[in-house]
């Protein structure tokens, strides 16, 4: 990255709302020192309910859908109940960084020109900065800035395959499934099965075949926990 962008970087960083920051900054010490004591469930909650105030451009709904989706794919791919519970966490922080994209940008209702859809890029970078002055979790960054990259290295930096940090390869699965899933200002929603269709024809391209192989055959299992989440 330039001197140049990383300055820009650094000024939509110290540009995010203060509220946001001076809750970030009174957490700090309790995130760092109460990790692993389950204190940080309420510093994530405390930290989504200032996104949801700010307008973030997610819903909590979409946050906390994701949230399900990669710890239950998590379990299935036998990974310690521990880094379960964090990939939980931190998935649904996966796009805090867009608290740092203008509005009109993350709101339009049509397509994005090619020089919008760069400054939305930005909000992995901006999200991974925030976490790290906050010193929360690597495996947090990991998810906030690799969860845009493909298994076929056409993301956002260019990581392939298993250069991708794996919870950010779960979130990428759980995080486009519910967006399909979810009706938005330029699309309708649409069913289970469609956006199953979706993720199986990007196996290998978008996902980890791997952790698609693990969504189909437990499909069924997400499905109800999308219908029970929304009821």
């Amino acid at each position: 990255m330039s001197s140049l962008n990383l300055l820009n970087l650094k000024n939509k960083i110290n540009l995010i709302p203060g509220k946001l920051m001076r809750s970030v900054s009174t957490e700090k010490v309790d995130v760092v020192n109460s990790f692993e004591l389950g204190r940080r469930k309420r510093f994530v909650r405390e930290l989504l309910d200032q996104l949801h105030e700010m307008d973030s451009g997610e819903s909590l709904l979409h946050l906390e859908m994701v949230g399900k989706v990669s710890a239950h794919l998590s379990r299935k791919l036998r990974m310690e109940e521990e880094a379960v519970e964090e990939i939980e966490l931190f998935a649904k922080l996966h796009d805090i960084g867009k608290v740092g994209i203008p509005r009109e940008v993350l709101n339009k209702p049509g397509r994005l020109t090619a020089e919008e859809f760069q400054i939305v890029k930005t909000h992995t970078e901006i999200g991974y900065q925030l976490l790290n002055q906050l010193e929360v979790s690597k495996l947090g960054g990991d998810i906030v800035r690799y969860h845009h990259e493909k298994w076929n290295g056409q993301g956002y930096r260019g990581l392939s395959g298993e250069e991708i940090p794996v919870a950010a390869r779960i979130v990428a699965v759980a995080d486009v499934y519910d967006a399909l899933r979810m009706e938005r200002a330029y699309k309708t929603a649409m069913t289970h099965e469609e956006a199953m269709e979706i993720i199986l024809k990007d196996s290998g391209e978008h996902f980890d075949p791997a952790i698609v192989d693990v969504f189909l055959k437990s499909h069924q299992e997400i499905r109800n926990i999308y219908n029970t989440f929304l009821n």
